[in-house]
């Protein structure tokens, strides 16, 4: 399923003409041609990414890791 959002007609190929003459989702009428992509949230979907991210997290062992040859650095921080 596609959800478009301004000038339904728009594809690669659309006319001129064909895009003054369809439809928009815009109040103001406007036909532009401009596309953007749509966002849906699924509330029940992010609840349960939600729930495996914190799980995974749980999971793991915190480390650091420093570059070859690197030192650690040692004392307070300077302002």
């Amino acid at each position: 399923m596609h959800d478009f959002v301004g000038n339904q007609a728009i594809t690669a190929d659309t006319s001129d003409k064909a895009l003054a003459a369809s439809g928009t989702t815009c109040r103001i009428g406007d036909k532009s041609s401009y596309f953007w992509s749509v966002v849906r949230i699924d509330k029940a979907v992010r609840a349960d990414a939600k729930a495996q991210a914190k799980a995974a997290l749980a999971a793991t062992t915190p480390t650091g890791v420093l570059p070859a040859g690197a030192q650690p650095a040692s004392g307070g921080a300077r302002s």
